[in-house]
């Protein structure tokens, strides 16, 4: 207010503020100038400005110090360090910073107007607060106003408006640079300053950018360095830029051709093929041939979604790259559609007799995408066929009250019932004239999914990729390990399996009863937005809030009917 007297009207209003709203809600406030800041706060904040940082030691040394000051009224910091030292039976030196970082974090009781030293007393804070401002409140603030101070002072001694700012460094070190480094550091400092000279609003910065041919992350890279360190942040880095000087335009031509012809192909050939056919074309029209290293980052540098679509083909860039987000108009109740797939588990099984090894088991499975519920299973030896679709069917549409006492599960496995639809894609037993007369029989309308595209059954495939997770999670010996891990270690599933085909079902129905049913599915929520799992789903799904139930499964009453239906037949 002194060095400015048109501000003297704004500082009254603010005090006003704080006064009135102090009043209303019963607060205290105190009001510090910058003389007490800069004065007699400056010892204190030059010795604990390193103990921002919380020391490793905190949690142990922050309840002994509660307990020893909760029994004395107060202690002298060192007399305090050298009872936690006792306790700990480490050094005092090592006991202080704790103490330091608490005293910065205003957890005692003390004033900070006064130099904080060995004999100052260090007493709990208890149900009072302190009035004083804690040590960190104004350490940012100081900082800048230092800095700031600094930067005018060597502004004015030792160089003239255009130099650099010597906020990090001093300026015998800047002269000291190249004179080419020298003038790119003053044009990065003349360019933001006249960025910081207005208010400049984003399209603004745009056009900024593009007048001074600057990227506008480049500008805000510069202004956050120099923020940080000063000039000595903005010096370049000539060593890092390019890797394309020196090279002829026809040598970066001829570079892009042979990896878009030659590398970017289903061949699929090495780097260093590619390069030693680069260096002959150089070669023969007399161009001197870039280093492998440079070949090399040229081909880093190409898009990963390039590479896998032009050398592995659509399917693997589609599997790799495009998430299973497949959507339709169904599944707003229980068994609304059904979807169905087989796969082969990622587990090696051994025969009941010998126990050796036999293979891995093929496992058909049918899910309800409302519920997300396992509808029905398969499991078996043999390759996907009508049996196991029909037997898929019929573990679906049938209670499971006597698997469920089979297997002796926790819990209950409610959804059964004939569905409205079923989702398959173009497998051969999909397209059985067996399915599409069961179908029309008891009125499910088949809806098939576009050739080679699984997102459109999202689901099930989600399925088959968690129960494989599970197999591994739970350790279960034979898990059939990724090609890529399978060559990095020397573990074999076909001496490690134990599991036969009975016992694996166990666990499978075990696991989707007991485990897989009651867990919080992320992919299904209730109205209001909670997470729900697929057993509660099901259950608030087949009744409304009334008690009425508004989607209770049909089951046929003529089970062994529904049998004969279902099996394979030839004409």
């Amino acid at each position: 207010i002194k060095k400015h007297p048109e501000k003297a009207k704004k500082w009254e209003l603010r005090k006003k503020c704080v006064e009135t709203y102090c009043d209303k809600n019963g607060l205290l406030y105190l009001i510090v100038t910058d003389e007490e800041i800069f004065s007699n706060r400056l010892d204190n904040i030059q010795i604990f400005r390193k103990n921002k940082k919380a020391p490793s030691l905190l949690p142990k040394i922050k309840p002994i110090i509660l307990t020893i000051l909760k029994s004395k009224e107060g202690l002298p910091r060192i007399d305090l360090a050298i009872e936690i030292s006792k306790i700990l039976k480490n050094d005092v030196k090592e006991i202080i910073p704790t103490i330091d970082h608490l005293i910065y974090v205003d957890f005692f009781l003390l004033n900070f107007n006064t130099k904080i030293t060995d004999s100052t007393v260090l007493s709990l804070k208890g149900n009072n607060k302190s009035l004083l401002y804690p040590l960190f409140e104004h350490f940012l603030k100081f900082q800048k106003s230092k800095t700031i101070k600094e930067k005018s002072k060597d502004l004015t001694q030792n160089s003239d408006e255009k130099e650099p700012d010597a906020n990090s460094r001093n300026l015998q070190e800047f002269y000291a640079l190249p004179k080419k480094i020298q003038l790119e550091i003053r044009k990065k400092i003349q360019l933001l300053k006249r960025l910081n000279s207005e208010a400049f609003s984003t399209e603004d910065i745009n056009e900024f950018a593009r007048n001074n041919q600057i990227s506008k992350s480049s500008l805000y890279v510069w202004k956050k360095k120099y923020d940080l360190y000063g000039w000595v942040g903005l010096i370049p880095k000539f060593s890092e830029k390019g890797r394309k000087r020196g090279l002829k335009p026809e040598v970066e031509n001829l570079i892009q051709k042979i990896i878009e012809e030659k590398y970017l192909t289903n061949i699929q050939p090495s780097i260093m093929g590619c390069y030693r056919f680069l260096k002959y074309q150089c070669e023969m029209n007399g161009n001197i041939p870039p280093s492998y290293d440079i070949f090399r980052l040229r081909i880093q540098n190409t898009s990963n979604n390039k590479v896998t679509l032009m050398r592995r083909g659509r399917k693997v860039f589609r599997d790799q790259f495009k998430s299973l987000n497949g959507r339709y108009p169904f599944g707003s109740h229980p068994l609304d559609i059904i979807e169905f797939d087989h796969t082969i588990l990622d587990i090696m099984l051994v025969d009941r007799i010998d126990r050796k090894p036999i293979g891995r088991p093929v496992l058909t499975i049918a899910i309800d995408v409302y519920t997300r519920m396992i509808y029905g299973y398969y499991l078996s030896f043999d390759p996907p066929n009508l049996i196991a679709v029909g037997m898929t069917f019929l573990t679906g549409i049938l209670p499971k009250d006597e698997l469920t006492k089979h297997y002796n599960t926790t819990n209950s496995w409610p959804i059964c019932g004939i569905p409205k639809r079923i989702l398959l894609d173009n497998a051969k037993e999909f397209r059985s004239g067996g399915l599409f007369n069961f179908c029309r029989l008891y009125d499910i309308e088949m809806i098939f999914n576009p050739v080679k595209k699984p997102d459109t059954k999202p689901h099930v495939e989600r399925v088959f990729r968690t129960i494989n997770n599970a197999i591994r999670d739970d350790l279960i010996e034979g898990y059939i390990l990724p090609l890529a891990e399978k060559r990095k270690t020397q573990y074999d599933p076909e001496k490690k399996a134990e599991l036969t085909i009975e016992e694996f079902e166990k666990w499978l129905v075990h696991w989707i009863v007991d485990y897989y049913h009651i867990k919080i599915h992320l992919g299904i929520k209730e109205k209001n937005g909670i997470e729900i799992n697929p057993l509660d789903r099901y259950e608030q799904g087949i009744a409304d809030s009334s008690g009425i139930t508004i989607g209770l499964p049909e089951i046929p009453s003529n089970m062994d009917q529904l049998r004969y239906d279902l099996l394979p037949f030839k004409r």
